[in-house]
């Protein structure tokens, strides 16, 4: 392996490592990205949704007033370099009962009001369950996450920016204020954490209470089901054209693994039955472990105790809104110093005391 010096070593090329990557281009950095492809990531099969509301109790997402004005210029950005779409904005509809009624009509004097469209109680949807009401939203959308990591992931290649191995810490050194990866083969000024659910076998880490969870999704065939909006009730329907959609997902902590499992298709097959009245298929069935931490906040900024050593993770099933404006974050702190990254999302609330 020949021996290179960048300015950042990115660990890990999920969605989080690969819109850094890209972040750090915008900002005229060298870098490099070590990731071991052979491993399956949460990215590899996320929903990809970006939904702006919350509904267990009808409020805002965390951080949409923040975050939601900048989704479309990151983005933007993105699909102006590669001359593709990635990002699809897309209506949804949620089913409503008695009481989500009453909630949304309470919900338009709130802040996230400004997302809540139409509210109807009469009328029937093609191919969906009757039900008290539903309600139409905007700001909601889908990234095509798959297309994203396997175009930008072509590119980086062919620079030779994106290398598959796998990083541990111990084949990091310090020496001369520059991180050496196995020796010197790399060397780097910053290196920066982005490994999703493998996080968990990272030792520098583990003071950080992670909570990964396994979700598993499922896409499906089914003629006669409206395709005009994103639909959502216990699960998301999301249209991808020619009569076929994606649906998901769960949450599982007890088995963490990307293994589509008998108990998870069953799951998503009994809920889809619940809310369509057309007949589907299912054509393709997928799992995936996400990372997240204990208060469901992202984990950002300066690891303590590790000169130039920064995390970039956490962000649960919520990585295409957080991914963009964390990555902005962590290089203003580079700048401005951890003030710049709220409190709930600094890595240092982990390490007190």
């Amino acid at each position: 392996m020949t021996k290179e010096k960048t300015e950042v070593l990115i660990v890990g090329y999920g969605l989080a490592g690969s819109l850094l990557a890209h972040r750090l281009e915008e900002a005229g950095m060298d870098y490099r990205v070590v990731s071991d492809m052979t491993q399956p990531g949460a990215s590899e099969v996320a929903g990809g949704l970006i939904n702006p509301l919350m509904f267990r109790k009808l409020r805002g997402a965390r951080g949409v007033a923040e975050v939601w004005p900048l989704l479309k210029e990151a983005y933007g950005r993105l699909e102006a370099l590669y001359g593709l779409q990635f990002l699809h904005w897309k209506d949804s509809v949620k089913l409503l009962n008695d009481q989500e009624i009453k909630e949304w009509e309470q919900g338009r004097s709130k802040n996230f009001g400004v997302f809540l469209g139409e509210l109807k109680t009469e009328g029937e949807l093609p191919g969906l369950r009757s039900s008290a009401g539903w309600g139409r939203y905007s700001g909601s959308g889908y990234l095509d996450v798959a297309r994203w990591l396997e175009v930008s992931g072509a590119r980086l290649r062919s620079k030779n920016w994106l290398i598959d191995a796998k990083v541990e810490p111990q084949d990091l050194s310090r020496k001369n204020n520059n991180w050496l990866w196995k020796g010197g083969h790399l060397q780097a000024r910053k290196v920066v954490f982005c490994e999703g659910a493998a996080v968990r076998g990272n030792a520098w880490l583990t003071q950080i209470p992670w909570t990964p969870n396994k979700g598993e999704l499922f896409e499906f065939v089914a003629p006669g089901l409206a395709e005009d909006f994103i639909w959502r009730d216990e699960l998301f329907v999301l249209p991808l054209g020619g009569s076929r959609f994606r649906a998901g997902a769960t949450y599982k902590r007890e088995t963490l693994d990307a293994v589509p499992s008998v108990t998870g298709r069953q799951w998503l097959e009994e809920r889809l039955r619940n809310m369509l009245t057309v007949e589907f298929e299912v054509v393709e069935h997928r799992a995936g472990v996400r990372p997240a931490v204990r208060d469901r906040m992202p984990v950002v900024g300066a690891l303590p105790g590790q000169e130039e050593v920064y995390v970039l993770n956490g962000f649960g099933s919520r990585g295409v809104v957080w991914a963009p404006y964390c990555a902005d974050l962590l290089l203003r702190s580079w700048e401005q110093g951890q003030a710049g990254i709220p409190k709930s999302m600094q890595v240092q609330r982990f390490f007190r005391g």
